[in-house]
């Protein structure tokens, strides 16, 4: 073992996670249940009930890391925390753990997300063998030499007053848990992504000017669409793209292109605001699913047909790799260009979830906007 007698005590906390596919005709025999948000909150086996067992076992393995893994210290835990959720076909188990100690809990948050991935197993292998565990990673870790956060950022679309809408679009509350920036960028945040706002029009923060501790924008950092001058080295066409694809080469501008702070960035997920029925499912299952062999990561939006270009994962160097299209000055519209690219092979297109088919159902109108809070 390391010898850590000569470290400094400080706060440490770790999050793992593990990935469980299970086959069609496993989904198929379990019982399912829901809450009123018609989110699956339970699964049931004829052993019994799989989150809560496997939340137990995954809670009692990782206090006992020490006894299982050799060079692992005894560290008293604080506390820890399993949380599991069923994203199509996979069942993402989440384990957090912290401790006040010399030395880090990354194991103990490892090895809790794998005991609970292998009881889903041990509770649904009488339907079928071909259940797999993947992905067992470690997602961040805070404390001792250094950090270990998420590889993606969050961009946020937030375009301000919206002419249809006669407001900003970011500002409307649709679940009673504020404003859709605090509640949207909230479930990013949990996801451990870092999140950024593009911004091109503020104008209703005016009414926040007297009390800025009320203004949702103000919780976020903000990148502002980029001025005329250096829109035009990207396309000739920029002043008159439209408001979406400005936001968007701006954002990745900034954030995807391994300049300053954020060159450790792998991908950005960027989002319109205006999508009230996304959940932190959605999120996780987007992240899952990033395909790094690919320039952007979407879902198909099966309103449209099309992929949808406003929730999406762009990779890195997503402007580096799509310059001469841009140049060109023929692409004016995020559809367009995602369309073009799909033709090329470079977009990886992810059907939505099961209960999900809602999720990219944008607000746009007065009477859009009062429909989705009558149905909520």
């Amino acid at each position: 073992m390391i010898d850590v007698g000569e470290k400094k005590v400080s706060r440490r906390w770790a999050l793992a996670r593990c990935l469980v596919n299970l086959p069609e005709e496993v989904l198929t025999k379990l019982r399912v249940e829901k809450d009123s948000c018609g989110k699956v909150i339970e699964l049931f086996a004829p052993k019994g009930p799989i989150f809560n067992t496997a939340i137990i076992a995954g809670t009692m393995a990782l206090k006992r890391t020490a006894e299982l893994i050799p060079h692992c210290h005894q560290i008293q835990l604080d506390g820890c925390r399993i949380e599991i959720s069923l994203l199509g076909s996979s069942l993402q188990v989440e384990c957090s753990a912290n401790s006040f100690a010399k030395t880090g809990v990354e194991m103990e948050a490892l090895l809790g997300a794998t005991v609970a991935g292998l009881t889903v197993y041990d509770m649904c292998k009488s339907f079928s063998h071909n259940i797999v565990l993947s992905q067992v990673s470690l997602l961040e870790k805070r404390g001792g030499k250094s950090d270990v956060v998420s590889s993606f950022a969050a961009l946020i679309l937030a375009g301000g007053r919206s002419k249809r809408m006669g407001k900003d679009k970011a500002l409307i509350n649709y679940f009673q848990k504020g404003s859709q920036l605090e509640r949207l960028g909230g479930m990013l945040k949990e996801a451990g992504l870092e999140v950024f706002l593009s911004c091109s029009n503020l104008s209703e923060r005016a009414l926040f000017e007297r009390a800025p501790n009320d203004d949702p924008y103000s919780k976020f950092t903000q990148i502002w669409d980029l001025d005329e001058q250096e829109g035009q080295t990207i396309s000739s066409n920029y002043s008159i793209m439209e408001g979406p694809l400005r936001a968007l080469i701006s954002g990745l501008k900034k954030l995807g292109l391994g300049m300053g702070p954020h060159q450790g960035i792998q991908g950005v997920l960027v989002t319109a605001i205006d999508l009230p029925y996304v959940q932190r499912d959605l999120i996780n299952y987007l992240i899952m699913h990033y395909d790094p062999s690919m320039l952007v990561t979407a879902f198909v939006n099966p309103e449209r047909g099309w992929s949808e270009p406003l929730f999406a994962i762009y990779r890195r160097d997503f402007l580096l790799e799509v310059q001469q299209l841009l140049a060109e000055g023929k692409v004016l519209c995020p559809r367009k260009l995602l369309a073009i690219l799909q033709e090329q092979g470079k977009v990886r297109a992810l059907a939505l979830p099961q209960g999900m088919e809602q999720s990219l159902t944008n607000v746009n109108t007065p009477e859009e906007r009062d429909a989705i809070l009558c149905d909520i």
